[in-house]
């Protein structure tokens, strides 16, 4: 990530950081907090993150760690969603387990632009396992054709599955890895 970039990132994390720690204070005015926080930047770096203050002035730009971030959040006292919208301008996944509507739509955005500008096999899966994009090299890897027939048809088990498909002799080498992938897939079938 270039330094531009980094900045940049760094000003959105602390911004929506701060604003959101200066609404929970404005909503002190009209009504106490029954744990007493103050919510102040020095509570903030005393509660929830020990160098909110280095972050703050500069000193520092590299961009919490995601449970610092979730950290930050519960502190915070956000909602779900803060706390998603906290997570995605640090970069991070959001936690939701059953995305829908316009949440959906931005994380997948946002999963899909990683996707794209990563040199590795890569692809997007929703928490329902349909396949919501593959990038070049997974595409070159596995021989997938490229043309957008299967767009919002395939889900991981059609992938894997499907005979039409070299992906399972690609990703197996032996007899032993092979057993291994069955597993595999056997397992995620089951815990889905």
């Amino acid at each position: 990530m270039d330094i531009d970039t980094e900045n940049s990132r760094h000003r959105i994390v602390m911004g929506e950081i701060e604003a959101l720690r200066i609404k929970r204070q404005q909503k002190l005015v009209d009504q106490p907090q029954p744990s007493l926080k103050r919510f102040t930047q020095q509570e903030l770096n005393d509660e929830a993150f020990p160098s909110y203050k280095n972050l703050l002035v500069g000193r520092t730009r590299r961009i919490p760690t995601r449970q610092t971030i979730i950290n930050i959040a519960e502190y915070l006292e956000c909602t779900s969603e803060e706390r998603n919208d906290l997570l995605l301008a640090a970069g991070f996944l959001p936690i939701q387990t059953e995305l829908y509507g316009r949440s959906l739509e931005r994380a997948l955005e946002w999963a899909q632009q990683t996707m794209r500008s990563i040199p590795f096999p890569a692809m997007v899966v929703t928490h329902t396992q349909d396949i919501k994009g593959l990038n070049e090299p997974f595409h070159q890897l596995f021989e997938i054709p490229l043309d957008r027939s299967y767009d919002g048809l395939m889900n991981r088990v059609d992938l894997h599955f499907n005979s039409g498909f070299p992906i399972r002799s690609r990703s197996t080498f032996d007899k032993a890895s092979f057993k291994q992938w069955e597993e595999h897939i056997i397992n995620g079938i089951q815990a889905f």
